[in-house]
């Protein structure tokens, strides 16, 4: 017997989405808004027998992330400065796609859409400042290629109550996002007109 499972049970996965075909079933997901967002994990258990005549035996089902977890840090390039950031939003993030169970982690496939996710921050500071916790964690679709996805920073910069910029930038990202990984991108902020430049740390053991 082979058994599959996902959590919670609420999940964002349509009754008619659900395809049993072949060995290892499938199930189409949206990412929701990040003012409703859930964490999704799933299991895959196979070849499970049965153990006795009286003893159906046990099954273990140790739940894994499959979406990921994504958090910023933030970094004032120009010492003497005053960094007031105001908004950071993630573009073209595409959040609806088919995950594959596997007998290991499974696989995210058909990836579609161009959502906006807003990251919860406004903050005032002179050097690192670490907005990454929890209950500002995005969670998103894993991507094999983020490379369209945008990030938008709107800040500004003083120093001697002089402002030296006023606006936003945008941040291309490249790499992937992995099943169950968190990712943390420091951003290092410039004082002037200069680009913004980015730096991504990975867990691979994903998240509590």
């Amino acid at each position: 017997i082979h058994f599959f499972a996902y959590s919670p049970t609420t999940a964002n996965i349509g009754s008619d989405s659900w395809n049993a075909t072949g060995k290892y079933p499938s199930f189409s997901y949206t990412v929701q808004a990040e003012a409703t967002q859930e964490d999704l994990l799933a299991v895959a258990v196979a070849d499970k027998c049965k153990t006795g005549v009286t003893s159906m035996g046990s099954v273990n089902l140790i739940f894994k992330h499959i979406l990921t977890q994504i958090n910023f840090k933030l970094v004032g390039k120009d010492a003497g400065f005053t960094y007031s950031v105001t908004g950071i939003k993630l573009t073209n993030v595409a959040n609806e796609g088919t995950y594959t169970y596997s007998s290991s982690t499974g696989a995210w496939s058909d990836l579609k859409g161009a959502a906006e996710y807003s990251y919860p921050t406004s903050v005032t500071g002179t050097g690192t400042v670490v907005i990454a916790k929890d209950g500002n964690a995005l969670i998103l679709m894993p991507n094999t290629n983020v490379a369209a996805v945008k990030v938008l920073v709107a800040y500004s910069t003083t120093k001697d109550s002089k402002t030296y910029f006023t606006g936003t930038k945008e941040v291309v990202l490249s790499g992937s996002w992995g099943i169950g990984q968190s990712i943390l991108y420091t951003l290092t902020l410039p004082s002037g007109a200069e680009e913004i430049t980015v730096s991504p740390s990975v867990d691979e053991n994903g998240w509590g």
